[in-house]
């Protein structure tokens, strides 16, 4: 039957060569001859929209620099000059009138293009306002199932949807009446629609402050993948005369030393154009200066990462206050020895972190065994961090560190629970931060011992071995170092010693410093024993 026919020849397509369905045509190197562009249904029809709007904005084509050939109209031989396109009125006459097909065709063009960008705006203005209202109310715009049976496709699609029920103009350009490929609604464009509003908001804060002097409040803003960040509020006197605290923004820091956060701050000023010279305060919250990655909060992440390591912790802190009990350790009574866990400390806070300090020294023998258990069942990334902490939990730094701290939040927790009292005065809390910082003193001054003893105490009862702190080297040098001491008029003083002492510093002592030493130490000791300040 084919042979009956004459085929068409195929005009080649302007996507023929592209590979694996790839439609990105050169938008710059259209034809413009109309005899010689493609048809408009050869081109992908999800780049049609785009040819069309090219060949638009170009224009008419005119053959402008074209030479024509010769022709006979009529007993003359003429030619089409490129001038007439300006001047020759025989082309107004074959424009025609108002309803001639070429000036039907211009207006309806035009028309379709106003309604497309009216369409487009009112969709626009719809979702921006949308957008607005979330950002106004520090609500969320996605939700857990987004597709079209959901019954809650999350605040933002419900309110743009809630919109145009109530709205004709905006029903009948949204949702289901706009084009499939239209992305208004999509998480990209939205997340670029918020930068907008928050770049927007930010220069009307720097507007408004019109370079007054200003503070900044920082306090450290931790999100849940544990990335250091930090939320920074500038506080200025606006034209009114009123204090004004705004809202700047978020920024990530790697650490939160305190040159991590200048460094931070002096990037953001930068971008706000703001001067350094003009600031006047700096306030920072009580944020917690231990990154997140490695405080105490990894530790109680791993050993309460399940429901089974927490009744694991509970059956072990029971089974150890049982054996306690039956060793007389321990006196039993109502309300005592009630069940203890894991205290979670805040990330803001360090006042928190006195109540998880307390509860691991409570229950550091189950702590230990919770993690021995996750070491053997947990996956390869639990295993791992259990490993880790095993080691770290089972050493004199570990412990020294643990109460060491212990010591210090105590009195800072007395100082911070007073503070946030509703009915304390200024005054009174004067005289709390100056009985915090006397005691931060006193134990300064006398409180090495008593810290000492905990600390040892605590490790030879949980088997902790102090032998991996002090070697022969670091023993024989406090040995030495002992024999310095004033008590009982140098009662230990011992010259073999301190000059094996002089040999452990041969940067500081050379062989002939050696030499006169011997006989420094001699004067020196009797210089001493006969002083009558040391005599008592």
């Amino acid at each position: 039957m084919e042979n009956f026919f004459k085929k068409k020849p195929q005009r080649p397509s302007p996507l023929e060569g592209t590979s694996h369905g790839s439609y990105e045509v050169n938008l710059q190197n259209l034809p413009a001859d109309p005899g010689l562009r493609p048809c408009i249904d050869s081109y992908n029809c999800n780049i049609r929209d785009q040819v069309r709007r090219t060949y638009l904005q170009r224009g008419p084509f005119q053959h402008k620099g074209h030479n024509f050939k010769f022709e006979k109209f009529g007993n003359q031989q003429r030619r089409f000059v490129s001038d007439w396109f300006k001047e020759f009125e025989k082309l107004k006459i074959h424009e025609g009138g108002v309803n001639s097909a070429h000036n039907r065709a211009r207006q309806k063009c035009e028309r379709q293009s106003k309604k497309t960008q009216s369409e487009y705006e009112t969709r626009l203005n719809a979702v921006v306002d949308c957008i607005r209202f979330l950002l106004n109310q520090g609500l969320a715009f996605r939700g857990h199932d987004e597709s079209d049976g959901s019954s809650n496709r999350g605040n933002f699609l419900e309110l743009l949807h809630f919109l145009a029920d109530h709205n004709e103009d905006i029903n009948a350009v949204t949702l289901k009446n706009t084009p499939l490929n239209l992305q208004m609604t999509s998480p990209k464009i939205q997340k670029d629609i918020v930068s907008c509003v928050a770049t927007e908001t930010t220069n009307a804060i720097i507007r408004e402050m019109d370079g007054a002097l200003f503070s900044v409040l920082i306090d450290e803003s931790r999100d849940i993948s544990t990335k250091e960040q930090m939320a920074v509020v500038l506080r200025y006197v606006d034209k009114n005369g009123y204090v004004v605290e705004r809202f700047a923004g978020i920024e990530h820091v790697s650490s939160t030393t305190a040159a991590s956060l200048k460094e931070s701050l002096d990037n953001m000023f930068s971008r706000f154009g703001l001067s350094l010279s003009m600031l006047r305060g700096q306030g920072y919250g009580g944020a917690s200066n231990m990154q997140g990655e490695f405080n105490v909060s990894m530790l109680v992440n791993v050993v309460g990462v399940s429901a089974k390591c927490r009744d694991i912790l509970h059956e072990k802190h029971a089974l150890a206050v049982i054996e306690t009990l039956g060793k007389g350790e321990l006196s039993s009574g109502q309300g005592l020895n009630q069940e203890i866990t894991l205290k979670r400390p805040a990330d803001t806070r360090w006042s928190s972190h006195y109540g998880t300090l307390m509860s691991i020294i409570s229950i550091f023998p189950s702590v230990v065994d919770v993690l021995e258990v996750i070491e053997v069942e947990g996956n390869s990334e639990q295993r791992f961090q259990a490993n880790t902490l095993l080691k770290l939990m089972q050493s004199f730094d570990f412990v020294f560190c643990l109460f060491l701290m212990k010591n210090i939040l105590g009195y800072a927790n007395e100082l911070s629970r007073a503070l946030q009292r509703k009915d304390q005065d200024i005054l009174n809390a004067v005289t709390l931060v100056e009985v915090y910082k006397h005691n931060l003193q006193k134990l300064r001054d006398s409180g090495w011992d008593s810290l000492f003893v905990q600390v040892s105490t605590f490790c030879s009862k949980h088997d902790i071995n102090l032998n991996n702190r002090f070697n022969e080297s670091n023993t024989e040098l406090l040995i030495c170092l002992a024999c310095l001491c004033p008590n009982d008029l140098f009662a230990a003083f011992d010259k073999e010693k301190l000059l094996q002492l002089a040999e452990f510093y041969p940067k500081d002592f050379s062989a002939i410093d050696l030499i006169a030493l011997e006989m420094q130490l001699d004067v020196y000791i009797m210089d001493l024993r006969s002083s009558q300040n040391f005599q008592n």
